[in-house]
């Protein structure tokens, strides 16, 4: 068997990125929401309010990109924005009852499809898979 390069390893994680990226955003009623988008609104669900600079750090993007996205999600009536009583700049960001429903179904949904995709691997590989991706996620 020939040795993987870093090609192949690329190769490979850019055509199943595509594939999660595809199966696990969400296209429900309300509009089709991104990963990121997603993943905000975990954050949200996760600390009930936060504010919104502290979701621009966890997301990994610039506060701008964290405008534009709370502003779609808000839009959308996903997300309430709150100003913070104590710094009149900052803004607290919560769910609204739309935005947790909408939440609760689309985690519901990633869960089948990642099943789904998860079915063709042995618990060993599961497990496997599990430990390299911690590994490549922690610093």
């Amino acid at each position: 068997m020939a040795q993987t390069t870093t090609e192949d390893i690329l190769t490979l994680f850019w055509a199943t990125s595509k594939r999660l990226r595809q199966k696990l955003s969400y296209g429900g009623a309300v509009a089709k929401l991104t990963i990121q988008q997603l993943e905000t609104l975990k954050t949200v669900e996760e600390h009930k309010r936060i504010l919104m600079k502290d979701v621009a750090v966890g997301q990994a993007i610039t506060p701008p990109s964290a405008t534009v996205m709370v502003g779609h999600l808000a839009k959308l009536k996903l997300l309430a924005r709150k100003p913070d009583p104590k710094d009149r700049r900052g803004v607290y960001l919560a769910l609204t009852k739309k935005g947790e429903a909408v939440f609760k179904k689309a985690a519901r949904q990633q869960r089948q499809e990642m099943n789904k995709l998860l079915r063709r691997l042995s618990q060993t590989e599961k497990n496997q898979f599990a430990s390299i991706l911690k590994k490549m996620s922690t610093n």
